[in-house]
């Protein structure tokens, strides 16, 4: 399974955060918090990490532009 489909199949909180927030760097601040106090539970990566997170973050608030 590819790591992009995973986080498209990402838990609650991770829409959650995409939902509360306007900045996608804010967004992804709040990401790794989250997944460092365990709340949300996501394969850790590195910098492939974030760059996936935030296209997580602009492909979904492009589909609600829509």
């Amino acid at each position: 399974m590819k790591y992009k489909h995973f986080l498209f199949e990402a838990s609650s909180v991770l829409r959650s955060l995409v939902r509360s927030t306007d900045d996608p760097f804010d967004f992804l601040e709040k990401a790794m918090n989250a997944q460092k106090t365990g709340k949300l539970k996501l394969r850790v990566r590195g910098a492939a990490n974030a760059r996936e997170l935030l296209a997580y973050w602009y492909a979904v608030k492009n589909r609600e532009k829509k």
